[in-house]
């Protein structure tokens, strides 16, 4: 709470947190573009019109903030199809995609800490 300058009223308030998203923390459909791309680089034999199907349908609807929380679940999901060419560090790299485009300091604190004293839900977030 912090004491206002507006004449008739001693303090207030904001009870909206969150944002539309930024450089910082892009639309979760910019980090379904990257997926696609890095999928692509590793399966080069499949359609790149199937890897966005799968891609689309493994993240459905999800927020970034979940699918920075669900990172590992989700690509383990994407890659299960192509066992016998994804590897480790196949893995890693399209982990490591989610992980750059979520640098927001806030959207990851609230990810880890969501539903925490003091903190908002878990897994709200910016819409896909």
């Amino acid at each position: 709470m912090k004491l206002s300058q507006i004449q008739w009223c001693h303090s207030t308030i904001n009870p909206v947190m969150g944002c539309d998203g930024c450089e910082l923390a892009p639309p979760s459909g910019t980090i379904r573009h990257e997926l696609v791309a890095a999928l692509s680089r590793l399966v080069a034999h499949v359609p790149v019109s199937d890897l966005a199907k799968q891609v689309a349908n493994t993240l459905s609807d999800r927020y970034l903030s979940e699918i920075y929380r669900d990172r590992e679940d989700i690509v383990a999901a994407l890659l299960r199809p192509y066992e016998e060419v994804a590897s480790r560090t196949s893995h890693q790299a399209l982990v490591d995609v989610v992980r750059r485009a979520s640098k927001c300091y806030a959207l990851l604190l609230g990810t880890m800490r969501g539903g925490h004293a003091g903190y908002g839900r878990s897994g709200g977030g910016l819409p896909p």
